[in-house]
């Protein structure tokens, strides 16, 4: 390596753009990072994004119409989404982003979208954090995309993570805690709306944020996350009540 590219290295050091280690100044990804090993690929569920496969879905239809994501919560995925979350690096967001504008593409193709939102925190959270990631990766998809971001929905609560509970509780836990201001409402009306999360795991968040928006005036709400988790059979596979 030249003493120009050494100097660079040491004062610009690359790293991987998933999981954030120093890499060569020739690479884009670490050796461990591979992000093909959790890409999801062939015929999807539009209910739980999925490969039907490894589809769980019990009968039932959820309020938004259908969800898709480009990664499992697992490998390469996972780690840029913990680096995006609890590692607070915002620039984390760019190659998920990416990755979920290419996506939509894909499983979207043939759709249009009037207006592009996400998943909001509290004000509270959004302090704690310095960024709802929600956000940095609707806007890196809607910029992609050419579709309008607008803020249209707001927690009025805190809750507790629904990470952490079980399905059957996801959805009470978000029982009337998202709501739309009325000043934003002329923008819902008949409006299909392409709602962002960074990860689906039971839906509930997603269902209860369609919903909301759906009363307020949308036409339809089509989903789009980075990742979903495999539900387990039998454990965490959700019902109507649970997306």
């Amino acid at each position: 390596m030249a003493f120009k590219e050494t100097a660079l290295c040491f004062l610009f050091p690359r790293r991987c753009r998933y999981c954030g280690e120093v890499i060569d100044l020739r690479r884009e990804l670490c050796n461990t990072c591979r992000p093909d090993d959790c890409r999801i690929t062939g015929t999807i569920c539009p209910r739980c994004g999925c490969e039907k496969a490894a589809c769980n879905c019990r009968p039932g239809k959820p309020f938004y119409e259908r969800v898709a994501a480009p990664f499992y919560y697992e490998g390469a995925a996972e780690k840029a989404l913990l680096r995006l979350k609890f590692g607070k690096r915002p620039e984390a967001a760019d190659v998920l982003g990416e990755e979920m504008a290419r996506c939509l593409r894909e499983r979207y193709d043939g759709y249009s979208f009037d207006v592009c939102t996400y998943v909001p925190m509290t004000k509270k959270g959004v302090r704690q954090r310095g960024f709802n990631q929600s956000e940095l990766l609707a806007r890196a998809v809607a910029e992609q995309a050419n579709i309008p971001v607008k803020v249209l929905l707001q927690k009025d609560y805190e809750t507790p993570d629904q990470h952490r509970l079980r399905a059957v509780d996801r959805s009470g836990n978000l029982l009337g805690v998202f709501s739309v201001p009325e000043r934003e409402t002329a923008d819902l009306q008949n409006a299909r709306v392409l709602l962002i999360d960074d990860i689906k795991t039971s839906g509930a968040t997603l269902n209860e944020c369609a919903k909301t928006l759906l009363i307020a005036g949308a036409a339809e709400v089509f989903c789009l996350t980075a990742a979903v988790t495999r539900l387990r059979r039998g454990h965490d596979a959700p019902d109507i009540a649970d997306q």
